[in-house]
């Protein structure tokens, strides 16, 4: 697990650092001021080998069509799309191991692709505009750990398509939920595996805690693979048709218990549910992350949501999780971190957590 994370010159973090991490985080602040920006940056460091991935961040935020052009493209990854500093995304774990991942724009003098599988990710779906030839700078991906590179991964413009090179998978898995995400065969994949080692009713007492009539999951094909629940009806039903909050939770859930020692990034985490469940989906996130030992970061800016933290770690006994505020002022980002006593004064004084 992560004891600290740095950030330097990605999206709106020119320096920043959060430390003491816990087993859950739960990450509040104000409209801006970096908490998506944050998981996307430990999902970047889990994920450096994959050079789609850059793109696929993009998406989530709405932005489906660019000009195929570098500073297009990759630009905004940087503070004040200032390309000519690297990012730098490092992290400290409980085992002492500093792992680093540095992504730079750059034109390279001598080309480094390395020998990892070419794709390209061409414009035929509209969903990148046509361009000219021609551009040659590269985003480098590179991952380091104490000191030692471990992989590269790369991605370029040749004529009308992205090429990429894939990197050496080092390190430990991460799995983003928003609400783009949830759902869809990514999940009926992931449940499938938990069947393969008899482990898929893991994820049905989650489910029953927004709809209590699911008896069990299953598999269905229907042009791709799904996640159909059964609630005592002649048909099982499709999950994405019983509402936002079951397809999310089971997502989350799968998304812990596939990726041990791993981490679980979900933004916005208040989404989808109703006030009156938050403590009891609180209470099966903890109990997930410890049966598989995966670390969650989660965002809000939710009142109700961090108070019914508060009450369902109490009530669970559950000591590993902290809670993190971003604050930003003149373009500089911090973290302060409240620990279990001031965590525990703040809610039950009433006074403002978020």
């Amino acid at each position: 697990m992560f004891r600290s994370i740095d950030i330097q010159n990605f999206r709106c973090f020119k320096q920043f650092k959060m430390s003491d991490l816990s087993r859950i985080n739960v990450i509040t602040g104000k409209n801006n001021v970096g908490k998506t920006s944050l998981l996307e940056a430990l999902f970047l460091h889990a994920g450096y080998y994959n050079p789609d991935l850059v793109l696929r961040l993009n998406t989530w935020r709405g932005l489906e069509s660019f000009a195929l052009e570098p500073e297009a493209l990759w630009g905004w990854l940087f503070h004040n799309h200032e390309t000519e500093a690297d990012i730098h995304i490092s992290t400290e774990s409980t085992e002492n191991k500093r792992a680093d991942v540095c992504i730079a724009l750059r034109e390279p003098e001598v080309s480094t692709i390395g020998q990892g599988d070419l794709s390209g990710i061409g414009n035929s779906s509209g969903d990148f505009a046509s361009a000219t030839s021609g551009q040659t700078k590269r985003l480098i991906c590179s991952y380091s750990l104490d000191g030692e590179v471990k992989g590269v991964s790369e991605s370029w413009i040749q004529g009308s398509e992205i090429k990429t090179s894939k990197g050496k998978e080092y390190g430990p898995d991460a799995s983003f939920v928003n609400s783009r995400t949830i759902g869809g065969k990514r999940y009926a994949q992931r449940l499938s595996k938990l069947n393969e080692f008899g482990r898929g009713n893991e994820v049905v007492e989650p489910g029953k805690v927004l709809e209590p009539r699911i008896q069990s999951l299953e598999i269905l094909v229907q042009g791709e693979a799904i996640i159909a629940a059964d609630i005592g009806l002649k048909r099982k039903i499709p999950v994405s048709y019983m509402g936002e909050g079951v397809s999310k939770i089971l997502s989350i859930i799968l998304s812990i218990l596939s990726y041990p020692n791993g981490y679980v990034l979900i933004d916005e985490i208040e989404n989808g549910f109703h006030y009156s469940v938050l403590e009891k989906v609180w209470k099966t996130i903890a109990k997930a992350s410890r049966q598989s030992n995966t670390q969650v970061f989660a965002t809000t800016h939710s009142k109700e949501c961090i108070e019914a933290a508060y009450v369902a770690f109490g009530e669970t006994g559950e000591e590993d999780y902290g809670v993190q505020r971003l604050e930003g002022e003149d373009e500089q980002t911090r973290a302060v971190r409240l620990d279990r006593e001031t965590f525990e004064t703040t809610v039950e004084a009433g006074l403002e957590i978020r």
